[in-house]
């Protein structure tokens, strides 16, 4: 049984696909909240020493007058935050007197708390020689991220969609429950690493999922739009702490409603791709009748007859299939490699240019919000080229747009065009927003169905080392941005060039198969362009008269279509990404456009 084709017999992106398409993506939410939570959680409160005998440690506050003879000023702060001056007459009291003019380090601080009232900084004193610390949790966090992504994927293609996202819920709630209790830093970095590996299903599982639910003219838009979700998750991060300035009690926020998601396991359907490449025949046919059900839709019994009388049957010959399959292909290992290099690259640039843009300014809460929220634009724009122009165009493209913008911001005098400097890096973070959501689509499409949760996650662990060098290169500029801007543009434009080594996916059948997956950019004719040539003869014979420039020509005048008739229904058909366009423009006439001397138009009734 063709799972394709039965979705989209039955409507491959109905009332039942967006029903669950929503609860699914809502996860997403909560896999920001884990991930970026430690921005307040962790927040690097301001601190000064505590005086001994001029203040009490249980109500001391930030400014304090004694602070002009007590404690050295600083270069980069007003008051010295490690040390203060030894008091050479104790008797003398909170005065001048009382104090010489020697430093001493101390072992308590005062920490400003106007932008948080408590964070693990405050709760375990890491500052000063302790302040490396902090950073160190956010790395090791990135690990676990990295081990999840690995582990992920093993589960969700040995046991299922739905187990692995449902084991994440229970498990990322307990473990980010116990986050709040923890006695210590290294108990409370070490449940933290344990929620980053449990957590990375919150999106990936989804992310997989809905994509083998859909048909093929809709995959774009899942893939794509369920980053939306994570973005305002971000967005949310940064909202609870306007109110709430306790991190026991914002780590709590952010992981306790996470057990709302177990009622999932009672209607949150199994991926029917999953199930017949796994020989579960029954469940998945069971699957797409209800999808049928709720579509209002008729269930092709035909094709479970020409199952059962012996017809062709692909999906369970990946039963067998692990990614040691891809690895033993040449073709699969290298198309592996260089998804990885753009994951690292993507991963690294996206993080980087954070770290090494110029201060907007302005309240805290604010920023950061804006900062989230700005990603929202990237994934429109995917969303709406992605399937008119394909993905190598839109990929390569948004690499090119990080990689020439974070160079230009690199090379623009920052003191005199600072808000040209700021505008070119943004750009570039638009480009990298949009890559980092198209590789999770393209990516997943390039992979067959039993090791595609699997591939998704070994790329994304590869994007887990961009996370941990980019903190690495934007501390190389010391006091510009020049190096670290040019070293991530450079690797943007390398990374976008690699993309003309992979092929087209869009408009393709999911490979159910290594073989399948292999055979990607490499078959003169697919199973579409067989389908459509049957109903059309005439285009047939035209088929490998095809040139780039007429295929890129109707993906624009598509796109234009589609901007002006949003509700005209469309498919775009091709051999891989040079061969055959096939557009589906009414219900009742399909129109295809040959390059037989001039695009030509031939209509028969369907």
């Amino acid at each position: 049984m063709d799972v394709e084709e039965v979705l989209e017999r039955v409507n491959g992106w109905g009332r039942y696909q967006k029903v669950v398409y929503f609860f699914a993506c809502l996860p997403s939410i909560f896999a920001a909240t884990i991930t970026v939570g430690y921005s307040w959680t962790a927040f690097p409160m301001e601190h000064r020493c505590l005086v001994e005998g001029c203040e009490d440690g249980r109500n001391a506050t930030y400014s304090a007058d004694f602070l002009t003879f007590s404690t050295p000023p600083d270069e980069e702060h007003q008051w010295s935050r490690c040390d203060v001056h030894k008091r050479d007459n104790v008797t003398a009291g909170c005065h001048p007197e009382g104090f010489g003019r020697q430093s001493v380090g101390c072992s308590q601080w005062v920490y400003d708390t106007s932008v948080m009232e408590s964070t693990i900084v405050s709760e375990f004193d890491l500052v000063c020689d302790s302040e490396p610390l902090r950073p160190l949790g956010a790395s090791l966090f990135f690990v676990g991220v990295a081990v999840g992504s690995i582990l992920t994927g093993v589960v969700a293609d040995r046991w299922g969609r739905v187990v692995t996202l449902m084991a994440g819920v229970v498990l990322t709630t307990i473990v980010g429950t116990a986050a709040a209790l923890a006695p210590s830093y290294g108990v409370y970095t070490g449940l933290r690493f344990a929620a980053a590996v449990f957590s990375y299903g919150f999106f990936s599982v989804p992310f997989v999922l809905c994509m083998e639910l859909t048909s093929i003219d809709a995959r774009a838009f899942c893939g794509i739009i369920i980053n939306a979700f994570f973005a305002v998750g971000e967005a949310l991060t940064g909202v609870f702490p306007i109110f709430v300035k306790d991190w026991k009690s914002l780590q709590l926020i952010y992981s306790v409603p996470i057990v709302l998601f177990c009622p999932y396991w009672f209607f949150l359907p199994e991926s029917p791709r999953w199930l017949m490449a796994v020989g579960r025949k029954d469940k998945a046919e069971k699957v797409l009748r209800n999808v049928a059900k709720w579509n209002g839709k008729p269930f092709p019994e035909e094709l479970v007859m020409k199952e059962r009388s012996g017809g062709s049957l692909q999906e369970p010959q990946a039963i067998n299939e692990s990614f040691i399959s891809v690895i033993k292909s040449p073709v699969l290992l290298k198309r592996a490699f260089i998804l990885a290099f753009q994951w690292l690259v993507v991963a690294m640039v996206y993080y980087g240019i954070g770290m090494v843009s110029t201060d907007l300014g302005g309240d805290v809460y604010t920023n950061f919000i804006l900062t989230m929220l700005i990603e929202i634009p990237s994934y429109v724009f995917c969303a709406l080229t992605i399937n008119p122009l394909g993905r190598k165009l839109v990929i390569g493209g948004a690499f090119l747009l990080s990689g020439l913008g974070t160079i230009c911001a690199g090379l623009v005098p920052a003191n005199e065009l600072e808000w040209l400097t700021t505008t070119l890096a943004l750009l570039g973070k638009f480009g990298a927003a949009s890559a980092f959501s198209l590789l999770y689509l393209y990516t997943a499409e390039l992979y067959p169905n039993g090791v595609r949760v699997m591939g998704v996650g070994v790329a994304s662990a590869s994007g887990r080392i961009g996370s941990v060098l980019a903190p690495v290169i934007a501390d190389l500029g010391d006091d510009t941005a020049t190096l670290p801007l040019c070293i991530f543009g450079v690797c943007g434009l390398l990374a976008g060039g690699m993309t003309a080594f992979l092929p087209e996916t869009s408009g393709r059948d999911l490979p159910t198969t290594v073989a399948e997956a292999a055979d990607f950019g490499r078959a003169k004719a697919d199973q579409n362009v067989k389908k459509t040539a049957d109903i059309f003869p005439e285009a047939g014979m035209n088929l490998h008269k095809l040139r780039t420039s007429a295929v890129l020509g109707c993906r624009l005048m598509n796109f234009v279509k589609m901007a002006f008739h949003p509700k005209e229904p469309h498919i775009i058909y091709w051999t891989d990404s040079t061969d055959v366009l096939y557009w589906l423009q009414s219900k009742k006439t399909l129109k295809v456009f040959v390059l037989n001397g001039s695009l030509e138009a031939l209509e028969e009734g369907v």
